[in-house]
């Protein structure tokens, strides 16, 4: 009897054992999964970690620039027949004082002036010769609709030159105007000089002010404007509101964020439907 007993006994355990044995390796799977499984589900920042730097700057704002002749003399020409006459130069020819500019009859005909020639009317009973002059430059700025506010009177170009207006149009063409400006100190400037990106300074300067990447902006539907602030980890903490004042560069002026604190330089790309660029280069400070 308690041999049968033993041999239901051992051949129970042998039964038992694969489901032990079983169970066993499930909850150590179990476990291991479980310590395998932790994942961080926080939400990272999208871009470059940008922090706002404080700085001390000019107020400046950038135009298409021209510089043009502020000046028309009419010089004038000796009379001959001038079916006889010789000229060395043409409309739009740069000419200097003292220029051999023709011959008329034997007579040397000389450029009492410096600059374009722009009209030749040589018929008239008293011949002259109408020059563009290189003595006094003004620059023709075109001035975006939105931005004929931000001219003033008086403005400097990067170098402390006053620039003084001197006339605006009243007229919008392809949502631009014109505004004519008189270069005080002109030696630094070309007569036909263009610019695209000539920076006009208004005179005010700002102390201790905060600056941040504009790509760290972004405006919502109530154009209210917001930046993110992340941890040194990248972890996303706060969404912002901020009030902006002026660009300087790739710079703007910002209230609302602390010295130190980490902005997202990327999610301005994303709520725009626009692609992060791989190597973007934010600039941290801006010039004084």
């Amino acid at each position: 009897m308690k041999k049968k007993i033993f041999i239901l006994f051992l051949g129970s355990i042998i039964c038992l054992a694969p489901i032990v044995t079983l169970i066993i390796v499930s909850n150590k799977e179990k476990e291991q999964f479980k310590m395998n499984s932790i994942y961080d589900m926080s939400e990272k920042a999208y871009g470059e970690l940008v922090s706002p730097i404080r700085d001390t700057v000019r107020e400046y704002y950038e135009f298409k620039i021209e510089v043009i002749s502020n000046e028309i003399r009419f010089m004038k020409v000796p009379k001959c027949n001038y079916d006889k006459v010789r000229w060395l130069v043409d409309l739009d020819d740069e000419i200097c004082t003292g220029e051999k500019i023709g011959f008329c009859e034997g007579q040397v005909i000389y450029s009492s002036c410096d600059g374009i020639i722009k009209e030749m009317n040589l018929m008239n009973e008293e011949p002259y010769i109408k020059v563009s002059t290189f003595g006094q430059l003004k620059l023709k700025v075109q001035v975006p609709m939105d931005m004929e506010r931000k001219l003033k009177e008086v403005m400097y170009d990067e170098n402390g030159v006053e620039l003084v207006r001197n006339k605006i149009s009243r007229q919008y063409v392809d949502g631009y105007t014109t505004a004519l400006y008189k270069i005080k100190d002109a030696k630094n400037y070309r007569y036909g000089q263009v610019e695209n990106k000539f920076k006009m300074y208004t005179g005010e300067e700002y102390k201790d002010v905060l600056m941040l990447s504009k790509n760290c902006i972004y405006q919502k539907d109530n154009g209210d404007s917001y930046v993110r602030i992340c941890s040194e980890q990248r972890e996303f903490i706060e969404e912002r509101q901020v009030e902006v004042g002026f660009e300087v560069g790739n710079n703007i002026t910002v209230i609302g964020v602390n010295e130190g604190e980490k902005c997202d330089s990327g999610y301005s790309y994303v709520i725009n439907g626009d692609t992060i660029p791989a190597d973007e280069e934010i600039e941290d400070y801006c010039e004084e």
